[in-house]
């Protein structure tokens, strides 16, 4: 019997790199599977013009802006929204990379097949 996948939530943390971080969406939604919800946790001032462009209107992507400053913080408050959109697995990215195209595949299927896995992470090439 095959179990469903998890649903799974990235979050990607940001401030003021409008031009990775579009490159680094696409490369997030074109990836097997998709995220079921993307979040973009915003860092930005907020009056500066939208990082997102288009691609805001993504069904999957969540923009928050936060005034606060800190990884840490943007983090924790997209953790909270993948966990409130449903996520069961929460994956995360820095604003300046391109994600493998199945990345989220190797991911769903480690924890699908280890109950105690809590924690997975790969390796970043250059």
């Amino acid at each position: 019997m095959s179990q469903s996948p998890s649903p799974i939530a990235v979050v990607v943390c940001t401030r003021d790199r409008p031009d990775f971080l579009r490159d680094t969406i696409r490369s997030i939604l074109a990836a097997t599977p998709a995220p079921e919800r993307l979040v973009i946790v915003d860092q930005a001032d907020p009056t500066a013009p939208d990082p997102l462009g288009p691609l805001a209107t993504h069904p999957s992507v969540l923009h928050l802006y936060d005034q606060g400053t800190g990884l840490s913080r943007a983090r924790n408050i997209g953790t909270a929204a993948a966990a409130e959109a449903g996520a069961t697995i929460v994956a995360y990215s820095d604003d300046d990379c391109t994600a493998d195209p199945h990345w989220l595949e190797g991911l769903a299927a480690v924890f699908a097949t280890k109950a105690d896995v809590g924690l997975v992470f790969g390796s970043t090439l250059a």
